[in-house]
């Protein structure tokens, strides 16, 4: 941290960085309305994502799809959002976090609300991909605007809490898709039969509209962002005004009277308000300045560890997740004909899984055709349990989060990522053996949450390392790939089902090991467990000898007056120095 006093010894308010300024705001009743507005925006990237798991069996009496066209509908969405991912990030670090989340709910919503009046399946496939594209800002952009308002004490904890907000939205999913889609009823239209599965559509939208008006009413843009584009004086109104919501004191009383950013972060000039008209080439040229130093040092090697590492997370969750479904069904249904149960989990879905390559639900919804008025009608019957599972698992897995969110700062991000592979790859190996369905949900909710929770570590990890200008750049980036893992992981998934069930969680625990292996042996930066002061001062020189630390500790003198970490830190400071040269000397 750099000196903030002037002469005499006083502090010197001109003189606050980024990080000390944001400490000072305190942490209270600002961040919890914003961890609502984020929440919010998690939730409805959920429901967007996972709407078609629960209406593509009554879609199917409409657009007469094949278990084929049940597929590429599902994948529509994830092909938007890997081609949108890279745009994003850049529209973020240009034009400002909230803005690209805000255009990007509200043109959801409306592609979804002209999506449920598709007349033929060419037409939602495009649909679907818009959605994707669309609401993708809400899985990658998020992370970064939630973590800018945040010190570095509490960010990673504000992240990990917000996957509590996807948990309960994987709660309050099914039980919408149990209230309406089962109703019978339907609207004749010139150019289709306007049923529930369409209106489902529009209730699942109806979230992103939701959050675009809270978002315009209650929170403001990332101060961080501002303060890098050289808007230093609308950064400060709003760090004030944090300061006067958390702490009850009126705006005036913040202490900080202006603020710096770090000298190695250059201030990016702001589009907005140039008057200049920005061809096609000008776009894809600032699109290239602002992706290129993510491939060349010193940041390559943290975006090459971080990609590789949400590959190989995304890989063995996401595509397992849309397979979790049809497993609580069909274990259901093995159970109403085999009253004495299976010896294996892969025994009672063995049968089924040329079915279970898409994530649909087909033994639990039945379309059943009629010729009345020579119109096909679609009578869905429901087997309760298929909605009463998932509900379950949603609530299973959100309490993970809840404890996570304590001990993460206790435990460090990177010791949590290990503890969180190791006790999913537990559950994954545990599914094999498992023989019941309560076992079948509470190990498939163990490894599922903990699982996505290292994507929540790895995210804190990925805005701690990279500078703001690059920032949403990078979790975009870092995701997208993650997407592509998707992708492969449910065409492995789909192999596997074909070759050998058994291998399934073998293979996916395998695969899960494999990211924690890379993160085990590599490091990412300058990133530690620490606060970054301590980081920088490790860092002069990189093996520090015992002159060199008396030399730092003195140059980082902790002055309570002024440092928001407590005096203990410094202890920690010389232990951890000891430490990290010892494993620079072995490697």
């Amino acid at each position: 941290m750099g000196d903030l006093t002037g002469k005499g010894g006083a502090i010197d308010p001109k003189l606050f960085p980024f990080e000390d300024a944001i400490a000072l705001t305190g942490h209270g009743k600002f961040h919890h309305l914003l961890l609502v507005g984020c929440g919010l925006c998690f939730a409805t990237f959920l429901f967007q994502s996972l709407n078609s798991a629960y209406l593509l069996p009554a879609a199917a009496c409409d657009f007469q799809m094949t278990v084929q066209d049940k597929g590429l509908l599902s994948s529509m969405f994830y092909v938007g959002m890997i081609c949108s991912s890279h745009m994003w990030g850049y529209l973020a670090d240009t034009y400002g976090r909230k803005k690209v989340l805000v255009c990007g709910m509200l043109m959801d919503s409306i592609c979804s609300f002209f999506g449920s009046f598709s007349h033929a399946l060419w037409l939602y496939l495009i649909v679907r991909f818009f959605n994707g594209a669309l609401i993708c800002p809400n899985s990658n952009v998020l992370f970064a605007y939630l973590g800018e308002f945040h010190s570095s004490s509490t960010r990673t904890r504000a992240i990990i809490f917000l996957n509590i907000s996807i948990m309960l939205g994987a709660t309050i999913l099914p039980g919408l898709a149990w209230l309406i889609i089962p109703q019978t009823w339907a609207w004749e239209l010139p150019w289709i039969t306007y049923r529930s599965w369409r209106l489902f559509v529009i209730v699942t939208a109806l979230p992103g509209l939701i959050t675009v008006l809270y978002m315009a009413r209650v929170l403001p843009e990332s101060p961080k962002y501002l303060l890098v584009t050289g808007r230093s004086q609308e950064a400060l109104e709003i760090l004030r005004r944090i300061y006067a919501d958390n702490s009850g004191e009126p705006p005036e009383s913040y202490p900080v009277l202006s603020v710096t950013i770090d000298g190695s972060v250059a201030v990016l000039p702001s589009p907005l308000g140039s008057g200049k008209k920005n061809s096609a080439l000008d776009v894809m040229k600032s699109i290239w300045r602002q992706t290129a130093p993510l491939f060349v040092p010193p940041h390559l090697r943290n975006t090459t560890i971080a990609c590789l590492f949400m590959f190989f997370v995304y890989a063995c969750s996401n595509s397992l997740s849309l397979w979790i479904p049809d497993m609580f069904n069909n274990l259901g249904v093995y159970y109403n004909l085999n009253p004495e149960g299976p010896s294996r989990l892969c025994e009672a879905i063995g049968s089924s899984s040329a079915n279970m390559t898409a994530p649909v639900l087909p033994s639990s919804l039945e379309v059943i055709y009629s010729d009345l008025l020579e119109e096909p009608a679609c009578v869905i019957q429901i087997t309760s349990q298929t909605f009463i599972n998932p509900m379950i698992f949603g609530v299973i897995a959100g309490a993970v989060f809840i404890p996570m969110g304590f001990v993460i700062n206790k435990l460090g991000k990177k010791n949590t990522m290990y503890m969180c592979v190791l006790v999913a790859t537990s559950g994954a190996i545990g599914l094999y053996f498992v023989v019941t369905p309560i076992w079948a949900i509470t190990l498939a909710s163990m490894y599922y949450s903990f699982i996505f929770a290292t994507v929540g570590a790895l995210n804190s990890i990925v805005i701690d390392i990279f500078p703001t200008h690059l920032r949403a750049m990078a979790v975009s980036l870092t995701l997208m790939v993650g997407r592509i893992g998707t992708i492969c992981g449910s065409i492995l998934l789909a192999t596997l089902l074909e070759l050998s069930c058994d291998s399934i969680f073998f293979v996916y625990a395998g695969t899960a090991l494999g990211g924690d292996s890379i993160n085990l042996v590599t490091y990412m930066g300058r990133y530690n467990n620490h606060p970054s002061w301590i980081g920088r001062a490790c860092d002069e020189p990189p093996i520090p000898t015992p002159v060199a630390l008396t030399a730092i500790l003195k140059k980082f003198k902790m002055q309570n007056t002024v440092c928001p970490f407590k005096a203990e830190y410094k202890q920690v400071f010389v232990q951890w120095c000891s430490v990290k040269r010892i494993l620079l000397r072995i490697v």
